[in-house]
């Protein structure tokens, strides 16, 4: 049996906001990384590019990184990717790394025998962007053949290698191992090979929300048979994630934090999530987003933040005397916004709203979109 973990888009070294805690989560969670590989006596580590995020990384990164790397016990394979690429002078050529780091250096597909009896293909992005892939078939398909590459998957102009389905296919591997997107796939089928984007290690904004990891992947060959089995296995417990809150119908700051920490609750948020919440829909006069609950829910969560896309409920007493358009509105969509259809009267809600706002010069499409509910 071959056991793998698939890795990629560490970044070490990225320029960050808050920049010594957060640079220093990422090579902890690195380290992370390596132990995991030696709790599972993985026989492979693919690093899918981007181990760091530019050629050029701060020598005391490049050698704390290498020192990580040396007290893994697996075959380490580093596909370099747009972010780090091989080329004279860059971190790859400059520093020595252990021995049992493997590096791509060229951009043409190349394999190397692994110790556990698996073959592992792989290529070096050698500048910021490559227009082509270089994938090629396996040589021997009674062996277990594992690809490692830093890829763009289904975007024909890509700059980043771009990828189809059927070129991995073609390759006949039992796995293939993207880098590039940080955005976590399930394993994928073309053909016999499955393949995934493993996302990247560590997140740092809210651009990289969801949990962040690895795939381990176990291989065998029986009678010939080609086996696997392949699961996440989260890396940090640091994780970003946004929500949208429709406001409409929530008539006061207690249902609101209610609400709120039902959310919380139900999936499992604490001081380990950085959590943006999106207000959309209509707020009663009665919710104030400032008010002192939000710092409550806060103290709950490593970080809370809020966007406020809602507007001010409609108050249909305001209309009923008014003598310009508004009023004659009004008047006309009554029935309707206090229909016994539901559906009909959160219609005629909307297109009310919209109106008003057409008749303001506000934005008709902003306002259509906060009736979306999607918590």
């Amino acid at each position: 049996m071959v056991k793998m973990i698939h890795s990629a888009d560490m970044h070490l070294d990225a320029p960050m906001s808050s920049s010594k805690r957060q640079k220093s989560q990422l090579m902890r969670d690195f380290k992370s990384l390596i132990d995991l590989a030696n709790e599972k006596n993985a026989d492979l580590l693919l690093i899918s590019g981007d181990l760091f995020d530019s050629p050029f990384p701060e020598d005391s990164c490049v050698r704390e990184a290498i020192d990580i790397l040396g007290s893994c016990r697996s075959e380490v394979f580093i596909s370099p990717g747009n972010h780090d690429p091989y080329f004279d002078g860059s971190v790859y050529h400059k520093y020595s790394f252990p021995d049992n780091v493997h590096i791509f250096t060229d951009y043409d597909t190349k394999y190397i025998s692994a110790k556990c009896g698996a073959d592992v293909y792989g290529y070096a992005f050698t500048s910021f962007s490559e227009k082509k892939h270089p994938l090629r078939e396996v040589q021997s398909r009674d062996r277990i053949n594992i690809y490692s590459i830093h890829a763009d998957l289904g975007v024909q102009d890509s700059n980043y290698a771009p990828v189809f389905a059927h070129d991995i296919e073609s390759t006949g591997a039992d796995y293939v191992a993207l880098g590039h997107i940080h955005k976590r796939m399930e394993i994928q089928k073309a053909g016999g090979t499955s393949y995934a984007y493993c996302g990247c290690l560590s997140p740092k904004d809210f651009g990289e929300c969801g949990r962040k990891g690895v795939i381990y992947g176990e291989f065998d060959i029986t009678d010939r048979c080609h086996s696997a089995h392949y699961e996440f296995i989260p890396i940090t417990d640091r994780h970003y994630e946004i929500i949208s809150l429709n406001l409409t119908g929530i008539t006061t700051p207690d249902e609101l934090c209610a609400k709120i920490y039902d959310i919380i609750a139900r999936e499992g948020y604490g001081k380990s999530t950085s959590l943006r919440i999106i207000f959309k829909g209509e707020r009663s006069m009665d919710i104030s987003l400032s008010s002192t609950f939000l710092k409550d829910i806060e103290d709950k969560l490593f970080e809370l933040e809020f966007e406020d896309r809602s507007v001010l409920e409609i108050q249909e007493k305001d209309f009923e005397n008014d003598p310009t358009v508004k009023g004659e509105l009004y008047s006309i969509m009554k029935d309707k916004l206090h229909s016994d259809d539901a559906e009909e009267a959160d219609l005629a809600r909307l297109a009310f709203r919209m109106a008003l706002s057409a008749i303001n010069n506000e934005n008709v499409l902003e306002i259509s979109e906060m009736e979306d509910i999607d918590v």
